[in-house]
């Protein structure tokens, strides 16, 4: 069952990698931060209400939970449109490897918080792991602290969304519902705050159109629905600790479409990050242990 969760979250890491690549489409096509999370959760409503089931739909879902389906699109919400805002104040790259300190922020709350083991070798993969990220953010001069603290405040809100599908057994829910009730209420957030500021672009080209509607398959279908899958399987730490996939998934993607330059410090820092991985889930007293499923 463990080798399902893993090729789950790995899978969800793929398609969540694709999102800066198509973010970066939709911008040069007349999109804005507001417009691109607006149009991949909206076509991502349409999708499921032809994919979901009639007797699914008719499924009930506690109202507690549905509060913290809320409470979770609201953060889902602010980690794309934090991070947008840092690529305009710090290089994409930069601000994106700042976001995947992540999976970090849920080690450490997990093990404050709830309490969850982590084995000295685990200890030692985080410290890997972050050395690896550093690397990978590489080192410029006149580095925006605002812009900074905008990416690792993403890292933050994500990291708690995480950690409340597993924690409040959202997770547990059906994934289909559970996906169109998050799309469902960040589209409602957004269209509320375009009514008082206009910030939804409803004329962008047919092309950013068409990159949106892949954005909206790769993350908010098909991405959200593995990970919830993933995170029920192995629980927070160990899915987000997966998800560590992404930047370098993202990083393949800007070599091969965009032609970006490969330097040694990110050489290294794929090296060391997944060493860290490899040192992680190679040890016998490994994290957020879950009770295989039947």
């Amino acid at each position: 069952m463990a080798k399902r969760g893993y090729f789950y979250v790995v899978l969800s890491a793929i398609l969540f990698g694709l999102v800066p690549l198509l973010t970066k489409y939709i911008y040069m096509s007349g999109g804005n931060a507001i417009s691109v999370l607006f149009y991949r959760n909206l076509f991502s409503l349409i999708i499921l209400v032809f994919l979901i089931p009639k007797k699914n739909m008719r499924e009930a879902v506690p109202i507690n939970k549905v509060i913290w389906i809320f409470f979770v699109s609201i953060l889902v919400g602010m980690t794309t449109l934090l991070l947008n805002k840092s690529y305009e104040l710090i290089p994409t790259g930069i601000a994106t490897n700042i976001h995947f300190f992540y999976p970090i922020i849920i080690a450490i709350i997990s093990r404050i918080f709830f309490k969850n083991r982590l084995g000295y070798k685990n200890y030692f993969s985080i410290i890997i792991i972050i050395v690896g990220l550093f690397f990978l953010m590489g080192f410029s001069k006149g580095f925006n602290l605002y812009g900074g603290i905008l990416a690792l405040l993403s890292a933050v809100t994500y990291g708690l969304y995480i950690l409340l599908m597993e924690k409040k057994e959202l997770a547990e829910l059906n994934v289909y519902i559970t996906t169109f009730l998050l799309a469902f209420f960040i589209v409602l957030q957004i269209l509320l705050l375009h009514f008082s500021f206009s910030s939804i672009n409803l004329h962008m080209e047919l092309k950013a159109m068409l990159f949106s509607f892949l954005l909206a398959i790769c993350s908010s279908l098909f991405g959200v629905v593995f990970l919830q899958k993933g995170i029920l399987i192995l629980g927070s730490t160990k899915a987000s600790m997966l998800c560590l996939f992404e930047p370098l998934v993202s990083l393949v993607c800007g070599i091969i479409f965009l032609r970006e330059e490969v330097k040694t410090f990110t050489i290294m820092g794929c090296i060391f990050l997944l060493f860290g991985l490899y040192l992680f889930f190679s040890d016998k007293e490994e994290a957020d242990e879950k009770v295989p499923l039947a």
